[in-house]
């Protein structure tokens, strides 16, 4: 019969024994029992008889456990993942909520590194120049007269006590 088949796969997967017992609906009685049927109701009527061991237990065990860790070291770097992300999401909190990140207009310049203190003369350059090609639309577009559109230096050269200050204008 097929279901008894069935039974017998699932036990010997599942490592476990089984009993399967149904009645027909003529009054016939079908069983089926892995190991026997004799050793399951026997470890059913007696709660103290150890059940067998054998090879497949060991194996069904073994199969088990390497499961188990495979789980357990998912879950392990789900819930560090989890960590991190809670973390970030505190980070982020912070920073909205004006934690103690300043813009970096805000950072004393004596805190900067060099490469720091290079971009944050990088972004007054660009400030300043945009500030200056703004003012100098408004300007002209109030007067007829257009205005010269040279780049602000940050560096301003100084003239020597020889040379024309005109030549430098």
């Amino acid at each position: 019969m097929e279901y008894t088949k069935k039974i017998s796969e699932i036990s010997t997967l599942c490592g476990t024994d089984i009993l399967f017992i149904c009645f027909s609906p003529a009054g016939k009685l079908f069983s089926f029992g892995h190991p026997s049927i004799e050793s399951i109701t026997n470890r059913f009527l007696n709660h103290n008889v150890p059940p067998p061991f054998g090879n497949n237990c060991a194996l069904v065990d073994a199969q088990q456990m390497v499961r188990i860790n495979q789980i357990n070291q998912l879950y392990n770097e789900v819930a560090s993942q989890l960590d991190a992300s809670k973390n970030k999401k505190k980070v982020l909190a912070q920073q909205a909520n004006g934690g103690e990140e300043n813009f970096w207009w805000e950072t004393p310049i004596s805190e900067l590194n060099l490469k720091e203190l290079e971009d944050l003369d990088s972004c007054y350059t660009e400030l300043l120049n945009e500030l200056y090609i703004t003012r100098s639309k408004m300007i002209a577009s109030t007067t007829s007269m257009p205005t010269p559109r040279v780049p602000v230096q940050l560096n301003p050269v100084t003239p020597n006590k020889n040379e024309d200050v005109n030549n430098l204008i």
